[in-house]
């Protein structure tokens, strides 16, 4: 009988400054992955949370004090000498300047255009998670009418969008792509379409997909080829599958009752904490949702808010 794995628990900080930049550290001579590039943190001691231990390391190995951290992501990797579970967090103030204090050394760079090298393999998959927004927006053309959405959207700045509109005729659903592959350029913004829509001609002029679970749940592989791929969940069970095809994010919820399901009751922030927290990538709240929630959903672990209404 093969004996127990032995699970290292390890809180680890992605600092982020005011240019979006985040602090990698180098791992120093004599341990494992000597000179390879990571974020910073370490092993949770017994009665911590991931957040005092992160406090701790961040202290010992930084000399910084932090003020502003959010949970985000939970990794499980195995390397040669150990299988970790990473803990991340996403910690965008402290007090102090970060300085290696057991004589590491550490560099500010952009996540997109790392000048770090060799990075280790868990930190790796997070790079692109870096610059995905903290509000996704769902375009809304047959809640509004497409006339008024449409205003709306050409006023609307550099955004994440996700095109999803099942109510439109076949010319109004053209005519809304026509105009969001305009703004696309105009903006340099990024679109998403969704699966319901896999017929469409113009598919293939945006930048990735969002699943429906019933979509998800029945895909073996990632879609491809699409820059960004994400799914809507509502359950552990979808956003388990999401991670295991790779997918980019998940969109969670409903959090709360919304316009669309007035007598259904949302999941709540309990629910969604525990799920999101715990998530191995990216999760988006969604469901009744404003532009004031998104404190309240990157406390809970979230990547942030899916807004449908909310957005526009």
């Amino acid at each position: 009988m093969n004996a127990p794995v032995k699970l290292t628990e390890v809180a680890v900080g992605v600092i982020l400054d005011d240019r979006g930049q985040v602090l990698f550290a180098q791992r120093p001579a004599g341990k494992p992955y000597a000179g390879w590039w990571e974020f910073p943190g370490g092993k949770i001691e017994a009665g911590e949370t991931v957040q005092q231990a992160l406090f701790r390391e961040l202290e010992e190995e930084l000399g910084i004090r932090i003020r502003d951290c959010q949970p985000w992501i939970t990794l499980q990797h195995v390397y040669p000498h150990a299988t970790v579970r990473l803990q991340f967090c996403k910690v965008r103030g402290f007090d102090g300047t970060p300085h290696g204090r057991e004589g590491q050394a550490y560099l500010w760079a952009d996540p997109q255009r790392p000048v770090v090298d060799p990075i280790l393999p868990a930190a790796i998959r997070m790079l692109p998670w870096l610059s995905l927004p903290e509000v996704l927006r769902l375009s809304a053309a047959a809640v509004l009418g497409v006339d008024e959405w449409l205003a709306r959207l050409a006023a609307t700045p550099r955004a994440m969008l996700v095109l999803r509109e099942p109510d439109l005729s076949e010319t109004e659903l053209n005519r809304v792509a026509a105009a969001a592959s305009a703004w696309r350029r105009a903006t340099g913004s990024t679109v998403l379409v969704s699966s319901r829509h896999l017929h469409a001609d113009w598919v293939g002029e945006f930048d990735g997909m969002q699943l429906t679970e019933r979509d998800l749940l029945g895909a073996s592989v990632r879609p491809a080829p699409h820059q960004w791929v994400g799914a809507s969940v509502h359950s552990c069970a979808g956003i388990e599958h999401a991670a295991q095809l790779g997918l980019d994010f998940a969109v969670l919820g409903a959090v709360n009752a919304t316009a669309s399901h007035p007598g259904g009751a949302g999941m709540g922030w309990t629910l969604f904490s525990q799920l999101a927290a715990h998530a191995p990538l990216p999760v988006y709240a969604l469901g009744g949702l404003a532009f004031a929630d998104l404190d309240r959903a990157r406390a809970a672990g979230g990547q942030g808010v899916a807004l449908l209404r909310g957005a526009w």
